[in-house]
C-alpha cells in the first residue's frame, strides 16, 4: 500500500539545508499497521507528513520517492495530490481541538470530504456522516452531528477526527500520535477502534508515537527512529523481545513493565544531537554504553538484516544478549 524509499526532508537554517529526516525507507502492506517510534525530534511526524505532501512551512522533501498503491506520490501535480488526500489517504492529527473547525458542526466536517471528492449531495453526505459517527462509537449520532467541537470531550473529538479521516474510505490511514493527550481508558477505546479497522483488512495504518506500549498493542511491524534515521526495523514482537540496537534497548529499559511488582527504570543519558551537527558515525554513540571506535567510524550507518529484522548497530549481538 505504501512504499517510502530513501526519503530525506530538510529544513532551511540561514544558507544551510539541514536534513531532519535522513535516507528513510520502509513499507506498509495492505491491512497492516506499521509503527514509527522514537523520542521527540527524531523525525517521525515529518516522515508521516511527507506522505500526503503536508510538510510544514520551512521544510521540504529534498530527495527520495513515495509510492501509494504503486503510484508515485512525489511525482504528482498539486491538483492530483489534493485529490489523493482524503480520498485515498486519511490523516488523524494529535490534537483534535486544533484540527477541527470550531465554527462548523461535526456532521458538516465529516460530510465535507465526500461532497468535495465524490460530488455527493449534502443530504447523502450527511447520512454518511451519521453512519460514520455511529461506527466510531459516538452515541446519539443524529443529534450530535448538529453539535460543535467544543461540545465534545477530547476522546469524542478524536473519534470525530477518525470519522473525518475515514469519510472517503481511504486505503491508508496516517495517525500522528492520536492518543497522546487522552487518558488511559479513552486511549484504549481509540486503539480498539483502530484495531477493528485494521482487522477488516481494508485499511493500512502508519502510526506515529513515542509510546512503546501502544506500538506493541496495535502494530505488527515497527521502525525505530533516532536523529532522523531508522536504526532498527522489523516485526514488533521480535524487535521488542530481542532488540539489536542500543537505542531500542534504551527505550525499552526506560519504559515501565506492568507485569513486575517493582521495576527499575533506566533513563537514556544525554540528549539527541543537533541535526545541523550530528556526530560522525553512529549518531547514538555519544549516549551509548556499547560504543567504541567502530561506532565512530565514518559511514558506519547501514541497516543489516539479522534474525528476521534489520538493525544499524555494529554491536547488535551484544545488545541482544544484554
Amino acid at each position: 500500500m505504501l512504499s517510502v524509499r530513501n526519503l530525506t526532508v530538510t529544513v532551511q537554517t540561514g544558507r544551510k539545508s539541514v536534513p531532519v529526516v535522513d535516507d528513510v525507507s520502509f513499507s506498509v502492506g495492505r491491512g497492516e499497521a506499521h509503527g514509527l517510534v522514537g523520542e521527540s525530534g527524531s523525525g517521525k511526524t515529518l516522515t508521516l507528513r511527507a506522505v500526503p505532501g503536508l510538510l510544514p512551512h520551512g521544510t521540504r522533501l529534498d530527495s527520495g520517492r513515495i509510492f501509494l498503491d504503486g503510484e508515485e506520490v512525489t511525482a504528482m501535480s498539486r491538483r492530483r495530490l489534493r485529490a489523493v488526500r482524503g480520498r485515498r489517504v486519511g490523516m488523524v492529527f494529535q490534537d483534535p481541538m486544533t484540527a477541527l473547525n470550531p465554527v462548523m458542526t461535526v456532521g458538516e466536517q465529516i460530510a465535507e470530504a465526500p461532497m468535495v471528492h465524490f460530488g455527493w449531495s449534502r443530504r447523502a453526505a450527511g447520512r454518511r456522516a451519521i453512519e460514520l459517527m455511529r461506527e466510531v462509537g459516538i452515541p446519539e449520532p443524529e443529534r450530535r452531528a448538529r453539535a460543535y467541537p467544543h461540545e465534545f470531550s477530547g476522546g469524542m473529538r478524536q473519534r470525530v477526527g477518525i470519522a473525518i479521516a475515514l469519510s472517503c474510505s481511504p486505503g491508508l490511514l496516517l495517525c500522528d500520535e492520536p492518543t497522546t493527550a487522552l487518558d488511559v481508558t479513552v486511549q484504549e477505546q481509540i486503539l480498539e477502534l483502530l484495531r477493528n479497522l485494521r482487522a477488516t483488512g481494508e485499511v493500512a495504518i502508519l502510526f506515529v508515537t513515542h509510546d512503546l506500549a501502544v506500538i506493541a498493542e496495535l502494530c505488527e511491524r515497527v521502525s525505530v527512529m533516532y536523529a532522523g534515521q531508522i536504526v532498527e526495523t522489523g516485526a514488533t514482537a521480535e524487535v521488542f523481545r530481542r532488540p539489536r540496537h542500543a537505542y531500542t534497548l534504551g527505550l525499552l529499559r526506560s519504559a515501565p513493565d506492568p507485569r513486575a511488582a517493582r521495576c527499575r527504570l533506566v533513563a537514556l543519558p544525554g540528549l539527541p544531537p543537533d541535526p545541523a551537527d550530528p556526530p560522525v558515525g553512529c549518531r547514538f554513540h555519544p549516549r551509548c554504553g556499547f560504543s567504541d571506535d567502530a561506532c565512530r567510524a565514518d559511514r558506519v550507518y547501514r541497516l543489516r538484516r539479522v534474525d528476521g529484522h534489520r538493525s544499524a548497530c555494529v554491536h547488535g549481538e551484544a545488545v541482544a544478549d544484554a
